[in-house]
């Protein structure tokens, strides 16, 4: 039966009956005996469907299916009354997640710029289109995991047992009586510590510092060659990717711009990076370069040259404590055409 609904999604018509149990309704809204039948009734059976290796993995496939049909709607495919029933199941899923930690706006964000740099890359012919396919290695594991956060936060509001209350709240005020947690909790609810390390677009060393897939730091601050100065981060924001290479506090000038030069020209062939910073971790005396601290390098864990490669949603694609040069190159080709 599967083989057939695959067939019937991709030519771009339904043309057989299956409709309630591959994108089924909450209850109420089919009155035949058989939509009844597969009916969703809890916001827990919903959870549990979607989570079935069978179930929601057919839902999800189906799903693309449908997304992939270029040129008809909806109402095209299914008819004007399945057409219905497709946009309630997806609604029906859409609120599986619980509102309980306020992740819909953050998430949401992350999850457009997240597409959204791929989907320009895609489209300007710099990168096959198998880079989009990144977007699920990435959001998907962020999606399951806000989901689960916030169903434990509506069971542990929903406990009875006073003894169990008081564990509760003994836990709760423990938690913001800590300068540490209170802040390890804002930066959790904010989702400013997803490491995407795991996708098959971020490369290199994986460092206890700072590891690709990680976000950059916003409390360092860079001091400029014209005696200004701006937060690292700051240099990266920007549509394209930014290529920040640091050299360690024992690095001359001269090897600095040994390895800038090398760098540039491989870059000059590329759409992919759109700037280049070049920073020494010292204090200045370094020739004319941007400097930080060296407690800040301390903090990125900077060898002797380190090359940390921005995206633009601002996590690290690439991390190189080798070959700069080589290894830019090899993250080049691994965004243009991804595995």
């Amino acid at each position: 039966m599967i083989d057939r609904i695959r067939a019937e999604l991709r030519a771009g018509r339904k043309a057989s009956h299956w409709m309630w149990f591959v994108f089924p309704q909450i209850v109420g809204l089919g009155r035949s005996e058989t939509a009844r039948f597969y009916a969703i009734r809890t916001h827990e059976e919903a959870a549990a469907y979607l989570a079935h290796p069978v179930l929601g993995s057919r839902l999800v496939e189906c799903t693309r299916l449908v997304n992939a049909v270029e040129g008809s709607t909806a109402e095209q495919i299914f008819g004007q009354v399945d057409a219905m029933k497709f946009h309630s199941c997806m609604t029906l899923f859409a609120h599986v997640c619980s509102p309980a930690q306020g992740h819909g706006m953050n998430s949401g964000l992350q999850d457009a710029i997240n597409l959204a740099w791929k989907l320009a890359l895609v489209c300007h012919g710099y990168c096959n289109p198998v880079l989009l396919d990144s977007y699920e290695a990435e959001r998907r594991p962020v999606a399951e995991m806000i989901t689960a956060s916030g169903d434990a936060v509506e069971l542990a509001q929903m406990i009875a047992d006073p003894v169990e209350r008081r564990t509760r709240d003994q836990g709760l005020r423990a938690m913001f009586a800590s300068p540490d947690l209170r802040h390890h909790e804002a930066v959790a609810e904010a989702e400013l510590d997803i490491d995407y390390g795991t996708s098959p677009i971020v490369m290199g060393t994986r460092h206890d510092k700072l590891a690709p897939g990680q976000r950059l730091p916003d409390e360092i601050e860079v001091h400029l060659a014209d005696g200004g100065s701006c937060m690292l981060h700051e240099l990266a924001n920007r549509a394209g990717h930014t290529a920040l290479l640091i050299g360690g506090s024992w690095v001359t000038a001269e090897a600095l711009a040994r390895v800038d030069r090398l760098m540039r020209a491989q870059i000059r062939a590329s759409d992919i990076i759109e700037e280049v910073f070049v920073i020494a971790a010292g204090s200045g005396d370094q020739g004319p370069y941007a400097w930080i601290t060296p407690a800040a390098g301390e903090q990125l864990g900077i060898g002797e040259f380190t090359l940390l490669v921005i995206r633009p949603d601002g996590h690290v694609g690439l991390r190189s404590d080798g070959d700069p040069v080589d290894d830019l190159a090899a993250y080049q080709r691994l965004l243009v055409s991804p595995p």
